[in-house]
């Protein structure tokens, strides 16, 4: 992973660095020469222009020509340039190279052409070549009219730039952008090598973390630095909260299926060796009838348990719709506790708030609210202590009413409180009290609550009481 996320980053970096360094060399160079080109023929024309005012002033002395000879040499070098004077004729008769007929490449020994010199009369001539010939490789040139002190033109002056020094200009340019790209690269691979296995670290940890999760091993989390506050830290903290997430499913599906496996096979056992017993005769005649009343109290014990493991997959699968009517939200709380008397008279138990209980309606499903109420009442009862007390309420509240039911007893831990409400969770995990429970009374109740747009939560004090507090809207907003 490491070295794909590496390839993959360092390509894509190095492929923008160079087609930003190819973009600047495309645009960069041709307007770099522009200006240099420019800048040359400027200074080409000025020393032209500079050059036939010079040579004017000096146009009556005795030694015009060796002073025109001495004011090439000068120019030319302080500026790298090659500078000559010709008559009209074209002839030359002052260069900067010094006078030396007998070099046969001297410029005294060549002329220039009758068409650049009447274009230098014309104005500022100025061209990119050999000048007619006049040299053996390109030069930058310019041209002007040299005048006499009566304005007649005698000759020409030009000053010469060789065009080799650009090509070494550009030559330079160009290994300043290759040195560049090479330290852009170097720099970019360092950066990238640190940056990426920074980054993959954890990625890589969570690959190995998948497949032990994938192995059952929920153990070990990612390790995250306390000071990285990116994407991938963020993912590595849902990664850790999947996995304790993961785990507790795992654990609680565990449970479940021990609970449920006990729960189906000792009815199933008693409704086998009952209906046996009375078969083979081993059960006297005489007790049929209760035994029979036994299996049918077991087989409704697992039609209770069928129909609570159906509606919470219809609910999670959207397959629940809900019948609303409009019924007597009071009239359930008050007949749901009538079918526990049996329960309540056993444990002695006190009943408060009943008879200050207001007469409220509500539309909502009347059989699933009735399921709600019911598991709540039924846990209320079976958690209470012996001799204790429960205690209803029902206000006002937000467009629609709380219930409150509340007994006395043991209570639930503070860290077993914030888990009631999840899928398969048991606080009696001993089931020293809940002997029949699966633990999924509570969340079938939040599903409901939910489906209709209402909600559930809890308090409790160890050795006092617990508390639930219903919001059931007055119209479903399902």
């Amino acid at each position: 992973m490491r070295k794909s996320l590496f390839i993959k980053y360092f390509s894509t970096s190095a492929i923008c660095v160079l087609l930003g360094y190819t973009l600047l060399l495309v645009t960069a160079i041709p307007l770099t020469v522009r200006m240099w080109y420019s800048e040359k023929q400027d200074m080409l024309r000025n020393n032209c222009t500079r050059l036939a005012e010079s040579a004017k002033e000096m146009i009556d002395y005795a030694e015009f020509t060796s002073s025109l000879e001495l004011m090439s040499i000068s120019s030319a070098t302080s500026n790298g340039t090659v500078v000559f004077f010709a008559d009209r004729n074209g002839h030359v008769i002052a260069c900067s190279e010094g006078h030396d007929i007998t070099n046969a490449d001297s410029l005294y020994n060549k002329s220039v052409s009758v068409d650049i010199m009447n274009k230098a009369y014309n104005g500022v001539y100025t061209e990119l070549g050999r000048l007619g010939g006049l040299y053996d490789s390109d030069y930058y040139s310019a041209a002007t009219a040299l005048v006499g002190r009566d304005d007649s033109i005698i000759g020409a002056v030009f000053t010469s730039y060789t065009a080799a020094n650009q090509e070494k200009y550009l030559k330079q340019l160009v290994e300043i952008f290759i040195i560049s790209l090479a330290v852009s690269i170097t720099v970019i691979f360092v950066v990238m090598y640190l940056l990426v296995r920074h980054m993959v670290q954890p990625l890589k940890e969570m690959s190995e973390a998948s497949s032990r999760i994938a192995r059952g091993d929920f153990t070990k989390n990612i390790t995250i630095n306390p000071n990285r506050n990116d994407e991938v830290a963020e993912l590595a903290k849902s990664f850790n909260s999947m996995a304790a997430s993961l785990e507790q499913i795992e654990y609680m599906h565990s449970s479940f299926i021990v609970n449920v496996s006990h729960e189906l096979k000792t009815p199933m056992t008693t409704i086998s060796g009952f209906i046996n017993g009375i078969l083979d005769g081993t059960v006297p005649q005489e007790k049929s009838r209760y035994y029979l009343t036994v299996v049918s109290d077991e087989i409704n014990r697992l039609s209770t348990l069928v129909n609570a493991m159906l509606n919470l997959s219809r609910i999670e699968s959207g397959a629940m719709k809900l019948k609303c009517t409009r019924f007597c939200l009071t009239d359930t709380l008050l007949n749901t506790l009538l079918s526990m008397e049996p329960l309540i008279n056993e444990k002695q138990l006190n009943i408060l708030g009943v008879d200050s209980l207001p007469e409220v309606y509500v539309e909502a499903d009347s059989d699933l609210i009735h399921q709600v109420i019911y598991n709540l009442v039924e846990n209320a009862v079976k958690f209470s202590n012996v001799g204790g007390y429960i205690k209803f309420g029902l206000e006002l509240a937000d467009n629609g009413y709380n219930i409150i039911i509340e007994n006395s007893g043991q209570g639930i831990k503070d860290d077993e409180i914030n888990h009631i409400f999840e899928r398969f969770y048991k606080t009696d995990k001993s089931r020293s009290i809940d002997k029949k429970g699966l633990g999924l009374g509570l969340f079938l109740v939040k599903s409901i609550l939910s489906l209709h747009g209402g909600s559930i939560c809890a308090e409790s004090e160890m050795g006092k009481f617990t508390r639930f507090t219903v919001y059931l809207p007055k119209h479903a907003q399902s």
